[in-house]
């Protein structure tokens, strides 16, 4: 019994350290994301590659990016959303998803960066 109390915190510390760095670059990815109002979708699309959909609404468009992986047989989501203006124009977006959910999005931003 004390052994596998043992191996169950293990994984709750691993856990853990793989979701905090999963997270790391989020606060990085927010705040480049602030300063991308105005500016054209495509320099989204060079950064996150293409949308996984796109929708019109009211003139305007919603661009998706979506990405669902497995940590520890449980499902983790996170999804992107861009508004966008007549012009192409970012005028505002979202982040939704679990902790480590985000984790491809972030890798892929902070290459990017550099």
């Amino acid at each position: 019994m004390m052994r596998k109390q043992i191996l169950v915190r293990s994984m709750l510390v691993a856990m853990t350290i793989v979701g905090a760095f999963g997270c790391s670059t989020l606060p990085q990815m927010s705040k480049d994301m602030q300063e991308l109002r105005g500016q054209p979708i495509g320099v989204v699309v060079d950064r996150l590659g293409p949308p996984s959909s796109e929708t019109k609404i009211q003139g305007r468009h919603l661009y998706t990016w979506q990405h669902t992986r497995f940590m520890d047989g449980t499902s983790v989501d996170c999804k992107i959303d861009f508004k966008v203006g007549s012009r192409n124009e970012i005028l505002d977006w979202q982040i939704a998803g679990q902790r480590g959910g985000c984790e491809y999005f972030s890798d892929r931003w902070s290459a990017m960066s550099r």
